[in-house]
């Protein structure tokens, strides 16, 4: 690729996310808070239960950037991984051996932090009045499960760690 072209990708990467935060914040600056009682352990969604009025274009603008921000980048790694294994599919043993070992941890990995901020922000957006340690159990499922999760999946395939578990 050209120069260009990975600056462009990488401004890209930078502005577009931040572009799509600042327009909730920008109309909600202004707007009258009814409640003070915030029901969430973290700071997501949830926020907009503050205000008095219903805001309907908020909650459909927050599902198209739950799309743009999580569901596109993940079919985008699946399809770069599909390639992967297309490619290798016609190599011999060891080398889909090999990519089966380098891809499969990622993809667990991509496909557990998809499903469990997916399910997450979902849960915040149906408007389903949870138990207090239901909801804790999932902010802490967010927050903890991959930096506990992420040495066990690839310190595995390490020859030491593996031998020293067994």
């Amino acid at each position: 690729m050209k120069k260009t072209t990975v600056s462009l990708q990488i401004v890209l990467a930078w502005v577009l996310p931040a572009a799509l935060v600042s327009v909730p914040t920008i109309l909600n600056q202004n707007k009258k808070i009814c409640s003070f009682v915030f029901n969430g352990i973290i700071c997501n969604s949830t926020i907009y239960k503050l205000h008095c009025a219903h805001l309907g274009f908020i909650n459909i603008y927050g599902l198209l950037v739950l799309v743009t921000l999580c569901f596109l980048p993940v079919l985008f790694e699946c399809f770069i991984y599909t390639r992967i294994f297309i490619i290798v599919h016609g190599k011999g043993p060891e080398v889909r051996r090999k990519a089966a070992q380098t891809c499969l941890p990622h993809l667990f990995i991509l496909f557990n932090l998809s499903c469990t901020s997916t399910f997450d922000v979902l849960l915040v957006r149906i408007q389903t009045e949870l138990p207090q340690t239901l909801q804790l159990f999932m902010t802490f499922q967010v927050a903890l499960y991959h930096p506990l999760c992420n040495p066990f999946v690839y310190g595995l395939k390490m020859t030491e760690i593996s031998k020293h578990l067994r």
